[in-house]
């Protein structure tokens, strides 16, 4: 089991939400992790926040030393073939190109999920809110059959909305409908 966690400690920060956000200029980083120098014109994300990194607090800020602890519980049970049910796992991220490497060592910027993109800001003064509206939208089709039986959207501070759709024999349904019972069977292609 691995157990994943980020904690922000935002407390006196002068930007929280830069800090958030992971802006490189507030973390005061160059380099990455392992010391590699970042790319040129990476501004934020998950390089410039990693372990043991702090944002820029406000000027005589002094805060208390804070420790942050997980619980969780494992449950182990006798695994039973007629009771266990194995399930397919598909993450479903706005940004997926749906192409493929077949070069597992070879990074491209063009193929799969992006851990993390650029929303560029609105350049011009606008009275129409939606010229300020960075949208994103993919479709992927789902290559082995099944229920889908649970979906989710996620989004960060900014994000505005988001939605899953699917199509089953040509209708489009939303995610609410995907658990029905007794629906009809078809080709199930999620979009984002």
């Amino acid at each position: 089991m691995v157990v994943e966690r980020h904690a922000i400690d935002t407390r006196g920060a002068e930007d929280r939400l830069g800090c958030t956000e992971c802006r490189c200029d507030l973390y005061n980083v160059t380099v990455d992790e392992y010391g590699r120098p970042l790319k040129e014109g990476y501004t934020g994300g998950l390089y410039c926040c990693y372990d043991q990194t702090q944002c820029r607090v406000r000027q005589g800020f002094q805060g208390v030393h804070r420790r942050l602890y997980l619980r969780y519980t494992v449950k182990w049970v006798d695994w039973d073939d007629s009771a266990v049910i194995p399930v397919r796992i598909y993450i479903f991220d706005v940004t997926d190109s749906g192409k493929r490497s077949t070069n597992p060592f070879k990074s491209d910027a063009n193929l799969g999920c992006k851990v993390e993109y650029e929303v560029n800001s609105c350049h011009a003064p606008s009275t129409d809110n939606a010229d300020c509206i960075d949208n994103k939208k993919t479709r992927l089709a789902i290559p082995h059959g099944g229920d889908i039986i649970y979906g989710v959207a996620h989004q960060h501070t900014g994000g505005i909305g988001s939605a899953l759709y699917g199509r089953m024999a040509g209708n489009y349904v939303n995610r609410f409908q995907f658990m029905e019972k007794g629906r009809r069977q078809g080709t199930k292609k999620v979009i984002l």
